[in-house]
């Protein structure tokens, strides 16, 4: 809590052979939902290494299709 504004995070990573069809921004916006989240951070590239086309395609897809605010880094 910094200056009076109850805040906390969610870190969703993880690997499924069972569901391999789901959207990885799918998967950030469910994690959201279930939080009640009033805002999504989302990176739009890696903090090292190449850029990441899933990344970036993830926080496309949350851009597009969340319903709270979204910042992208």
């Amino acid at each position: 809590e910094s200056a009076g504004v109850p805040h906390s995070n969610s870190v969703a990573a993880g690997f499924s052979t069972s569901v391999k069809t789901v959207h990885p921004g799918s998967v950030v916006l469910d994690t959201a939902e279930e939080l009640e989240s009033d805002f999504i951070v989302v990176p739009r590239e890696p903090v090292s290494g190449d850029p990441g086309e899933v990344l970036g395609k993830a926080a496309e897809y949350v851009l597009l299709y969340a319903s709270q605010p979204v910042l992208s880094v």
